[in-house]
């Protein structure tokens, strides 16, 4: 990728669109292999950028939450972020006693805290987060070239785990 102007380069959306492109295998174990083969690819990638920040995947995705709108709860949080309370309260912890996000007692409810960044935790994601940015943008970019309307995949993989969902509900547990 062109660092410096955050373009992508063939080289980076020919390495993705390898990724994307099915292998011999095909229908359900190829959409399977496929799928695992992003997910692999993609959290090895995403680990190389968190790694010199110590931080996980779900760490840093409550960094991306609060950055985006301070002052959240960790009830909103966990709703929005769609994980429990109990398991983002332990990644807030780790996070605030690494004197990243700085808890604020709320003044209307005692028993609630408000969560922001503090200037560190802002400065890492300063860093890390047009990193992240462009490594998704050869995910589009590859889609755009492959001759699809270039659309972001967030809202495509969001309504597939819905119809997954959906399937799940319906079909018999043996």
């Amino acid at each position: 990728m062109n660092a410096s102007h955050g373009i992508v380069s063939d080289a980076d959306a020919s390495a993705v669109r390898t990724l994307l492109v099915p292998r011999a295998s095909t229908g359900m174990h190829g959409l399977l292999l496929a799928v695992e083969r992003l997910h692999r690819s993609l959290q090895q990638a995403i680990e190389e950028l968190l790694t010199p920040h110590a931080l996980s995947l779900s760490q840093w995705l409550t960094i991306c939450a609060v950055a985006e709108e301070g002052g959240r709860t960790l009830t909103h949080l966990a709703r929005q972020l769609d994980r429990d309370a109990g398991s983002l309260s332990r990644a807030v912890y780790l996070l605030s006693q690494r004197g990243l996000l700085s808890p604020l007692r709320n003044p209307h409810d005692r028993r609630s805290s408000r969560l922001s960044l503090t200037p560190e935790g802002q400065r890492i994601h300063q860093d890390v987060a047009p990193r992240i940015a462009r490594l998704l943008v050869a995910l589009d970019a590859t889609q755009a070239q492959a001759g699809q309307s270039h659309v972001s995949f967030s809202p495509v993989l969001d309504d597939l785990a819905a119809r997954i969902e959906q399937c799940r509900q319906r079909t018999p547990q043996a």
